[in-house]
């Protein structure tokens, strides 16, 4: 049983706290996981919608300046992308697409 005096177990701690604090929820590797499949099947999806549109050949600089709605889900998937991504870089550090894609712990 870790003690609180263990700098590994107060750091562990201290993050699980900020989280919480900020999301109200601490987010574990499984979760954040969990979270990037979805957002990777809106993405998947969304991509289909744009080529069934025949819109398949735009770039993203093109269609996240629009204000339709194929292209606010996009920007709303990016926006999303970025904010996940963030929350695993800062705790898994450049780890953090292992993260993502497997629920691989912090950083190991």
């Amino acid at each position: 049983m870790p003690r609180e005096s263990d700098s590994v177990y107060s750091l562990t701690m201290a993050v699980k706290k900020s989280l919480k604090d900020r999301v109200g929820a601490a987010f574990t590797p499984t979760e954040l996981a969990k979270k990037w499949t979805a957002l990777q099947k809106r993405r998947n999806r969304n991509t289909e919608a744009f080529i069934a549109a025949g819109r398949g050949d735009e770039r993203p600089s093109e269609y996240l300046r629009k204000k339709d709605p194929l292209s606010l889900e996009a920007l709303s998937i990016f926006d999303d992308a970025t904010a996940l991504e963030s929350e695993a870089r800062k705790y898994a550090g450049p780890h953090y697409r292992e993260v993502l894609e497997r629920g691989a712990g912090w950083g190991r």
